[in-house]
């Protein structure tokens, strides 16, 4: 890379950024419901077992 690609791309680099700047921001949308939770409360798990035994599920 020689000096002019060096100024090419912070050229292009400082272009861009300009750019961004002018984007209008994205807007947030609140959290619904509950939050994920990775573990099954212990009714779930007994719900889901239960499932299982009656469509004989191999899971």
């Amino acid at each position: 890379m020689n000096n002019a690609d060096a100024a090419d791309a912070l050229k292009q680099y400082e272009e861009m950024a300009r750019r961004r700047t002018l984007w209008p921001p994205m807007p947030v949308k609140p959290a619904t419901g509950e939050p994920w939770r990775p573990v099954m409360t212990e009714q779930e798990r007994q719900q889901h077992e239960q499932y299982v035994r009656e469509n004989n599920l191999p899971f």
